[in-house]
């Protein structure tokens, strides 16, 4: 895992920006915590696809959940009417050394 950066171009804190090696085993991504946003896109070079969840009780299955394919991803944020996710994010991939590249910022 890499943090490239504390601080968006924007001013904004980033409370993490890295790759995360995901591989045919469940890895959490993201613990439960209050976030404002957190951006997940598939970087995977070998055309694995990852499968996400969002959830404090279940943990990633393959081909269940949020599956995104390489380049595919996910924005969740916050607005007026809308909290983001605030629990547990866990993803597995199709076959070894899949990535998913991370951007998350907390409240």
């Amino acid at each position: 895992m890499a943090n490239e950066y504390t601080q968006s171009p924007l001013g904004q804190s980033i409370s993490r920006n890295e790759t995360l090696t995901v591989d045919a085993s469940v890895v959490l991504v993201s613990s439960a915590q209050k976030r404002k946003s957190i951006y997940l896109r598939n970087t995977s070079a070998g055309g694995q696809v990852i499968s996400l969840s969002f959830s404090d009780t279940n943990e990633a299955a393959a081909g269940a959940g949020i599956v995104l394919n390489p380049n595919d991803a996910i924005i969740d944020s916050t607005s007026e009417a809308y909290e983001a996710w605030n629990g547990k994010i866990t993803a597995i991939a199709s076959g070894a050394g899949g990535t998913l590249a991370i951007m998350e910022r907390g409240d």
